[in-house]
């Protein structure tokens, strides 16, 4: 079905329940992600619009220790969210020393973390509960390569 923009969704597709498991894409399919630049010194907290924006450029810090959002703020931000909604993270660590990522309130970080000196790690972020009250996400530490 063809959905504007020249992008069209066939209709083979796996339904349990309510639940669409799987859709098979025509057309090109493309997504704006948003760079933001963190160039402070100390430990930061990173906003919901960053983490969720697709790409974080850290400089500033010399071994920073920086807080995810809470589960709570970043549920709020994904538009009718449901268990397994996800997005991709980059984390570009310019700084000479490892940058570690600390879990927010409600987050749980899967894998290996942090992000070498002059290195980015890729991250899935995926939404474990957007129950109100019960928000919970996890955070999983994917690839990681020299910048």
């Amino acid at each position: 079905r063809d959905i504007g923009r020249g992008l069209a969704i066939a209709d083979h597709r796996t339904v349990i329940g309510n639940r669409q498991t799987s859709a098979y894409v025509s057309g090109r399919l493309a997504w704006t992600m948003q760079s933001s630049v963190v160039a402070a010194a100390g430990d930061q907290t990173y906003t919901t619009e960053q983490f969720l924006g697709g790409v974080i450029v850290r400089s500033g810090a010399t071994a920073p220790r920086d807080v995810t959002p809470g589960a709570a703020e970043i549920v709020a931000a994904i538009p009718g969210c449901e268990v397994g909604a996800s997005s991709y993270l980059d984390i570009v660590n310019q700084g000479d020393s490892l940058l570690t990522l600390v879990a927010g309130a409600g987050i749980t970080l899967s894998g290996n973390t942090a992000v070498a000196a002059t290195s980015t790690r890729r991250y899935l972020v995926r939404a474990a509960s957007c129950a109100p009250g019960k928000e919970a996400v996890t955070v999983y530490g994917l690839m990681m390569g020299a910048n």
